[in-house]
């Protein structure tokens, strides 16, 4: 049975039409999650003609997988961040996320958003170091950010020391997609095969000519072949924008050697009363529970309030890379620190991480001037999305923005990148090369429709399959793809089932 958030348990689910004929568009957002849906709300708003593709239903990818914290504290970040990218460039990235929380609090109050908005103070701790938590509040405060240390919060176990940013928030994820997809043109089931806007189709692999040139001054046209519930048809559109979580077209881009793709996992727990009296309710305005919390040390815990709920996430690792179970790790851990409490619901989140750990947000690549991407947000959705939508909208209308640079997928911060493709690069050969016996499908169930005894290989670029014991699927190491046990495509990049 498959896992399921609660915000998709409590929410009514919206649907749209599949496409059943040609159509033309001046922009196709390929993608309705939240980051597809504002970005191509903000283009109508803009006066564009925007369709948005969507191969399942809106907000079915990471967007209901969420935990959906609207805030600019990204983890141990920003000390890093100034290292690598310098202060000026760390000052506009910190703005940029500011400014997101305060677009989704102005969206929300002026359309009367119906979305459990709250305010909420984020935290980092350390139940390790005090040093890191002071070499990032230094770093945060010399960009600006509004921070303090404290030694007080409301977790069930005693901290080295914590960094509070208030003012942050959040929220229910898919009231507010809901809200914000109204009025838009979404064809859902209505998947993308491929895109030809300059002579490259999405199938094209890894193996395509190193020294073949794209011609710049092809038709405007982009031509998306889109197979739906109807049959396959044609898309023509004057700009694409790639919003489908992990960009699908491997040449040009590259995006498979330049991310890497992570999971982390999420229990929903009710009837939370800790040993040291801090306890949930969603209608006791004196709740002793305040706060949203994300761990900088290695083994890494996050917490945040929803209503009378506790949702506590952790046990992230590369994906193709679990050998436990993480539900029961996070389970072991939840009857240690809340052990009146009761499961009310599992599920998992992927994430795209770029090697600086800036999102790319902008064009798709310099031979392709009229694609845009938006991906890499690491765990960071919900403010990444925002800023996504505001630098989409300005490149496509010819509007200045002073956060394009920073996140540019061209850009020429090359020392994060060069240590990720290295690292991915390893992964790829050896999810390629390496005996994998404890891959094979006999092994693990009987009733797989995989049984020829041969080691799984994704359908992306033929790397080795791991099997995921605590959620029984087959992950790829390399970049991230997965698939059930009987071969169906659960996440890309791969676009093709097993079977």
């Amino acid at each position: 049975m498959r896992n399921i958030s609660i915000w998709e348990k409590n929410t009514e689910k919206r649907t749209y039409p599949s496409l059943s004929e040609n159509i033309n568009a001046e922009i196709a957002v390929i993608g309705a999650g939240l980051a597809g849906i504002l970005t191509a709300r903000r283009l109508k708003e803009s006066g564009c003609d925007v369709v948005v593709i969507e191969k399942d239903n809106l907000g079915s990818g990471q967007t209901k997988n969420t935990t959906a914290k609207i805030t600019l504290q990204h983890g141990l970040f920003y000390n890093d961040l100034i290292k690598d990218i310098g202060e000026e460039h760390a000052r506009l990235y910190a703005e940029a996320n500011m400014r997101a929380i305060e677009m989704y609090e102005k969206m929300i109050k002026n359309e009367n958003i119906d979305c459990d908005f709250e305010k909420e103070n984020a935290y980092l701790y350390s139940v390790i170091s005090d040093e890191k938590i002071r070499e990032e509040y230094n770093a945060a405060y010399s960009l600006g950010i509004p921070c303090e240390i404290t030694s007080e919060t409301s977790l069930p176990f005693k901290t080295v020391s914590a960094l509070r940013f208030p003012n942050q928030a959040q929220f229910h994820p898919l009231k507010f997609l809901y809200a914000a997809a109204n009025g838009l043109k979404i064809y859902e089931h209505s998947k993308v095969l491929s895109v030809d806007g300059c002579g490259i189709k999405a199938n094209d692999l890894i193996n395509s000519s190193a020294d073949e040139t794209y011609d710049r001054h092809l038709p405007r046209k982009s031509e998306l072949i889109v197979k739906s519930e109807h049959g396959t048809f044609t898309v023509l559109a004057d700009k694409v924008v790639f919003a489908c979580h992990y960009p699908f077209i491997n040449i040009p881009g590259y995006y498979f050697i330049r991310m890497h793709q992570e999971r982390s996992y999420v229990l929903a727990l009710a009837n939370v009363v800790s040993e040291n009296g801090i306890y949930l309710s969603g209608a006791n305005k004196d709740a002793k529970y305040e706060g949203m919390y994300y761990c900088a040390d290695e083994d890494k815990f996050s917490f945040r309030r929803a209503g009378s709920l506790m949702l506590f996430g952790g046990g992230s690792h590369r994906t193709g890379d679990a050998s436990d179970n993480k539900y029961e790790m996070l389970r072991t851990a939840a009857r240690q620190y809340f052990p009146q409490s009761e499961e009310t619901a599992c599920w998992s989140a992927q994430d795209c991480i770029t090697g600086d750990y800036i999102p790319f947000i902008g064009t798709y690549s310099s031979d392709t001037p009229n694609w845009y991407v938006e991906s890499g947000f690491k765990k960071w959705g919900m403010t990444s999305s925002m800023v996504a939508s505001s630098i989409i909208d300005d490149l496509i209308n010819g509007r200045e923005n002073p956060y394009i640079e920073v996140f540019s997928p061209q850009r020429h911060n090359l020392s994060g990148d060069l240590k990720e493709m290295l690292s991915d690069g390893y992964n790829a050969v050896k999810g390629l090369s390496k005996s994998a016996a404890d891959v094979l499908t006999g092994n693990k169930d009987e009733d797989s429709a995989l049984t020829s005894g041969e080691p799984l290989r994704c359908r992306h670029l033929g790397c080795k399959l791991a099997y995921n014991p605590g959620e029984d699927s087959y992950d790829c190491p390399c970049h991230g793809s997965r698939f059930t046990k009987d071969g169906r495509l659960i996440d890309g990049p791969a676009q093709e089932h097993l079977t």
